[in-house]
């Protein structure tokens, strides 16, 4: 064929795929509706949701400008002696860069006159810091703890009332245009996002199974068509629908939640359509195993669940089982989640974004060599 046929007919099967999309209600209920909905519940559960407390705060203690005496030793065995935080020291630049990693949850910083200031018993200021990006689920409780603990120590140590004085403060993000503090629902739209994304790229797999079990992908092969403008039309119409579904998420978090991005849609745009075109592959793998559509609609569900529960998309890493975390270390999800919510909010990440990048793009290499030496015809 040439070029300009093939272009029609890429064009006129892509046409035709929308086409059906539109008049699939199941479809676009799945695509569309569902989405949206699951915006609406989980910003009406995280708005009011209580907080659980996870069991230890890695915590930064920094005694700065003097050495470290029998003041410093007996607060820090304080710190250590209570059970839910696990006690770091260190210089104040090097706990600063941990707790913007996420290594830490906060940092107190001691005075570098505390103990002076604790023998004429005068107030003595303890600066807590933390980081506003992180959510508010984990920083909260920490903040919370931090303040009973110094106010007990205070009594402790002074046996007068309101010596030690816990100031909180945010540490600055460079580089990135959001200052205020996250909601657990800002922490939970990214991760939306992406499940948006992964569901629409899996959920490839029915249409490609229907049609082949119609017999329309034999018809297509005995055509002049070739097997790639079939693929591409079949990509570019889960691609143009991703568009669609991640506008409608990102309007309706704005306009009911108040949802804000620290940096453009149109910079997030090329990430959910780099993920969705991994979930693709992934779906067209599916799609080569299961030989009927309700073999394929089981297995799309089986991959999805543990996709969408266990990569902390809707809640962070921390609050889950500790055995979760190693399988969420290979999960493509739980990447693509922590891209976009480095990106959307400025926050810190549990990788660096090229260490992110290069896993996924490790999947969608490993998941196209996959889909095409399995796919079936018929």
């Amino acid at each position: 064929m040439s070029i300009r046929a093939n272009l029609r007919a890429y064009l006129h099967l892509t046409g035709a795929n929308l086409r059906a999309f539109s008049r699939d209600r199941a479809a676009l209920v799945w695509s569309f509706l569902l989405p949206l909905l699951l915006v609406l519940v989980f910003g009406s559960l995280f708005g009011k949701m209580g907080r659980e407390e996870p069991a230890r705060f890695p915590i930064g203690l920094v005694f700065s400008g003097e050495r470290v005496g029998a003041e410093m030793t007996y607060t820090a065995d304080a710190f250590r002696r209570i059970p839910y935080f696990e006690t770091h020291i260190g210089p104040l630049p090097q706990e600063k860069e941990a707790l913007l990693r996420g290594d830490r949850h906060a940092l107190v910083v001691f005075p570098p006159d505390f103990a002076v200031r604790l023998m004429q018993g005068r107030t003595t200021p303890v600066r807590v810091l933390y980081d506003p990006t992180q959510p508010e689920p984990i920083t909260q409780p920490v903040r919370n703890a931090l303040r009973q603990a110094i106010a007990a120590m205070d009594r402790q140590i002074t046996n007068t009332p309101s010596l030690l004085e816990a100031r909180e403060e945010t540490v600055d993000r460079t580089g990135g245009e959001r200052s205020e503090e996250i909601r657990p629902l800002d922490f939970v739209l990214p991760g939306l996002f992406a499940v948006t994304m992964m569901q629409l790229g899996l959920f490839t797999a029915i249409p490609l199974i229907t049609l082949r079990e119609r017999g329309v992908l034999k018809r297509l092969r005995a055509t002049p068509i070739p097997a790639g403008t079939v693929v591409a039309a079949q990509v570019t119409q889960r691609l143009i629908v991703g568009v669609v579904q991640a506008t409608l998420i990102l309007l309706l978090g704005r306009a009911v939640f108040g949802f804000r991005m620290a940096c453009s849609p149109l910079d997030v745009l090329p990430v959910l359509l780099f993920g969705l075109l991994i979930f693709i592959a992934i779906g067209a793998v599916l799609a080569s195993v299961a030989r009927t559509q309700d073999a394929g609609m089981s297995l799309v569900q089986v991959i999805n669940l543990p996709l969408m529960l266990l990569s902390g998309l809707l809640l962070p890493l921390e609050m889950l089982p500790d055995v979760v975390r190693p399988i969420a270390a290979i999960l493509p999800t739980t990447y693509l989640g922590d891209i976009l919510r480095q990106m959307m909010l400025n926050a810190g990440g549990l990788h660096p974004l090229p260490t992110d990048f290069a896993v996924l793009g490790v999947y969608l290499v490993l998941a196209l060599v996959v889909a095409v030496r399995t796919f079936r015809w018929e």
